[in-house]
């Protein structure tokens, strides 16, 4: 136990010495920054104005009637956002969360007001085009304030004018010094007092007398006890002997469980439930990238319809065979469809032995291997998406044969199809498109078709697309 002691002496200290210095708190930081979003949305109200009337009628007009919109807004996005705990240090810390918040709440803000201005029939009372120009401002400033205000939190926290808190730690014997300090960085803990899990042989009840040295202590701020690899009823036990202490306590789980626990979480009538699978697409999701395939299939198809007769002429007269090759695969959902492509080769298999086609592959036709290295024959594809059984982007399909003995190869090979498969995808666009002789080149086919999966988005689709095209025209 002595390294314990040395080791929440050593803390102590450097905590004892921080509280000397002068510095604000996390909650100063938060109310700090609720007061600056607060006049940022409001004097947005009266700058909307202003710009809105200058800009179409050439003319200052005066401010009054919306600053009492501009009050309300800032009011209730600062209530918001203090209900979604968004101006705690390590919710504010990260910026792309905080865009998202913005980017939400201030459109729902007006338009919940706007409504109750439409139903109380004050619609000619207020600016439409100021309370425009008000949205526009004030998402820009928030956002603007937030890139400065995380660089100055850097500075803050190095130059120690913002205050972390001082904790005292429970963990285990196996834990380093160095594990433990993962969970302070960037998270506003100082390490004030460690103290180790009690032994098999030392009763939990013991853990009393290491407490009794912050009981009062003005030192301590919170404590947080860090969980792995012990029974359930011992953290049962610690947490009722932290009942004595009228300090938060909080408990992080190093282990799978930690995992699991910070998954979305719901209620299911009285129990709590933990999301750890998420839909890979949600509805809106969905909908947005069905619009944009039928959109972008149908001028697809319409554009390149001079090619597609060109290519059928050229493959009638290179070779004895229909136009169209049609090759079962497995879609979204494990569904079975038939994907339509340009015959280039002179065998039609589709039945429980398909061999890949290789680099000089001698069933490859003339017009063949000139439609396969610019993947003109894939371009039939645009039908399957259009039909819905594909999308412009996502992963590949392969034969089915083929899923057959990758299922049992590659563990994860089937969340492939927990989306629509694609004409391209991110995987192609990395360089992994074409034949894939072994069995590692599949894996790393899936791993980028995963994190297509996980990071979508519709920019991310049209990112693909441009690679796509651009990628073709090197080739």
């Amino acid at each position: 136990m002595s390294t314990t002691v040395e080791l929440a002496r050593r803390y102590l200290i450097s905590s004892r010495n921080a509280k000397r210095r002068r510095g604000f708190s996390h909650g100063s930081m938060a109310y700090t920054i609720a007061l600056i979003d607060f006049v940022i949305v409001l004097a947005c109200s009266v700058v909307g104005v202003f710009t809105y009337h200058y800009a179409a009628f050439g003319v200052f007009s005066d401010p009054t009637m919306n600053v009492g919109i501009g009050l309300l807004t800032a009011a209730i996005f600062v209530l918001a956002m203090s209900c979604l705990h968004a101006y705690a240090y390590a919710e504010f810390s990260s910026v792309s969360h905080q865009v998202l918040l913005i980017c939400l709440l201030v459109p729902t803000v007006l338009a919940f007001l706007l409504a109750v201005i439409f139903f109380l029939k004050l619609g000619d009372t207020f600016s439409r085009g100021a309370i425009l120009h008000l949205a526009t401002l004030s998402i820009v400033s928030l956002i603007g304030i937030r890139i400065v205000w995380r660089r100055c939190l850097s500075t803050a926290v190095s130059a120690a004018w913002l205050r972390p808190k001082n904790a005292f730690f429970i963990c285990p014997e196996s834990m380093s010094l160095d594990g433990l300090q993962r969970f302070t960085q960037n998270g506003g803990l100082r390490i004030a007092q460690v103290t180790r899990f009690p032994t098999a042989d030392e009763p939990i009840s013991q853990l009393r007398d290491r407490f009794s040295t912050i009981n009062g202590s003005s030192d301590i701020d919170e404590i947080v006890i860090v969980w792995r690899d012990a029974p359930e009823h011992h953290l049962e036990e610690m947490l009722l002997e932290l009942r004595r202490l009228p300090l938060p306590v909080k408990v992080v789980f190093d282990s799978f469980t930690g995992s699991v626990v910070s998954c979305h979480s719901e209620s299911i009538g009285s129990v709590i439930a933990f999301q750890v699978q998420s839909p890979p697409l949600y509805l809106a999701e969905r909908a947005a990238k069905r619009i944009f395939d039928i959109t972008f299939s149908l001028v697809a198809l319409v554009l390149l319809s001079p090619v597609f007769l060109i290519v059928a002429a050229a493959i009638k007269i290179d070779s004895a065979g229909p136009v169209f090759f049609l090759q079962r695969r497995r879609g979204h959902a494990n569904r079975l469809f038939r994907i339509v492509k340009f015959r280039s080769m002179t065998v039609m298999e589709d039945g429980d032995e398909i061999r890949q086609a290789t680099r000089l592959d001698l069933r490859v036709t003339r017009v063949g291997a000139f439609i396969r290295a610019l993947s003109i024959d894939e371009l039939p594809q645009f039908w399957n998406v259009l039909r819905g059984e594909m999308s412009v982007v996502g992963p590949r399909p392969h034969a089915v044969v083929h899923d057959d003995v990758y299922d049992r190869l590659i563990e994860e090979y089937a969340a492939r199809r927990h989306v629509k498969p694609g004409i391209t995808g991110w995987a192609q666009t990395r360089g992994y498109r074409g034949e894939t002789p072994t069995v590692e080149a599949m894996e790393q086919r899936v791993f980028h078709d995963l994190w297509y999966m996980d990071n979508w988005s519709f920019w991310l689709d049209i990112k693909i697309v441009v690679r796509t095209i651009f990628t073709l025209r090197g080739a």
